[in-house]
């Protein structure tokens, strides 16, 4: 053995042949990486490159709010609105004011002035005056809504027996309910309009023509003696 062989070991066997090296695994790494690379492609293009739709939202639900609620008011001449004016008719709707009538002024009268109204009732038809009297007949005969009464145009006191003299012989007519508390023999002032001459039957069979008012008011100021 030469030791100085590069063949031989120590011992004098020869030394064992040199492993190859293995680089079949390099190998197969270095050919994985483009098949890989060739999958992720083959995915890219059969998507399309597209981005993924995003799941559909669920339709909007249109919501219609509630009509705001209407008020009606008819007012009395059948006309329809929202509301009624301070008069309770719709807006420009209101009735014309009425023409008021005229204020009735109820004259004085002197006896004179009586006379010549009782004389001639009709002249004087349509004019107020201010009476006095007594009331001689408020029976079921007259009704219940007229009687009789001496009157004059100035007022009398009884007498120390209880008596007063007025004129004229004359027929009241007027409202049942404001003559309701009138009877016979009673004093009276009233607001009398003249509504003309009045003839009527009396009861000895024969017939009388008088100045027939209206009354308007009557205050029973006292009762006269029977």
């Amino acid at each position: 053995m030469n030791p100085y062989d590069p063949d031989t070991t120590p011992d004098g066997t020869p030394p064992a042949a040199p492993r190859k090296r293995h680089h079949y695994i390099r190998w197969a790494l270095a050919g994985l990486g483009p098949l890989v690379l060739l999958f992720i492609v083959i995915g890219i293009t059969a998507g399309g490159g597209k981005t993924p739709a995003s799941p559909p939202s669920s339709p909007a639900t249109a919501t219609a709010s509630p009509a705001a609620k209407t008020t009606t008011f008819t007012d009395p001449s059948g006309l329809a609105c929202v509301a009624p004016d301070t008069a309770g008719y719709c807006p420009g709707n209101d009735p014309s004011p009425s023409a008021s009538a005229p204020a009735v002024t109820y004259r004085a009268l002197t006896a004179r002035t009586w006379a010549q109204i009782a004389k001639d009732p009709d002249a004087h038809a349509g004019e107020s005056y201010i009476v006095y009297g007594e009331v001689t007949q408020f029976d079921a005969a007259t009704g219940q809504s007229a009687f009789r009464a001496d009157v004059g145009g100035v007022r009398q006191y009884p007498d120390d027996v209880g008596y007063v003299s007025y004129p004229t012989n004359t027929v009241l007519d007027g409202d049942a309910g404001a003559l309701s508390p009138v009877v016979e023999n009673d004093l009276f002032t009233a607001k009398v309009t003249v509504t003309g001459s009045l003839s009527y039957d009396t009861q000895i069979g024969g017939s009388t023509t008088v100045a027939e008012l209206q009354v308007d008011s009557i205050t029973v100021t006292g009762h006269a003696s029977s």
